[in-house]
């Protein structure tokens, strides 16, 4: 009897692993493309300062197409989870505001998401 209530809450946890994952997923992904835009951002920030034009257009449209790409994944994460709107709405921002203003919110949002021990 115990060996078949064991087996059952086993079978239960797997299952809630399964479907559990509320977008945490797809909002890592979208995390791991936010990091990458922010840094060509900051390298395109140094770039300008440094003189290098084309090197500074180069990693800013880097960045934004990173942007871009995390989107859609911050969506889907949103759709599985609202927790994820704030990411999402930030991100879709990018069409109408400057990457620099934007900076602090996804810092924030992504924040320890994605990253191990996180």
């Amino acid at each position: 009897m115990i060996t078949r209530r064991l087996a059952l809450l086993a079978a239960l946890g797997v299952t809630a692993a399964a479907c559990g994952g509320g977008g945490a997923s797809q909002a890592a992904q979208a995390c791991g493309y936010v990091r990458s835009s922010l840094a060509l951002f900051a390298a395109s920030a140094h770039a300008r300062q440094a003189g290098d034009l084309t090197a500074a257009h180069s990693d800013a449209g880097k960045a934004l197409t990173d942007l871009r790409l995390a989107l859609p994944l911050a969506s889907q994460a949103e759709a599985s989870d609202g927790n994820w709107q704030p990411l999402m709405t930030t991100l879709s921002e990018s069409s109408r505001v400057p990457e620099r203003l934007l900076v602090p919110g996804l810092q924030a949002e992504c924040a320890g998401v994605g990253v191990s021990g996180g």
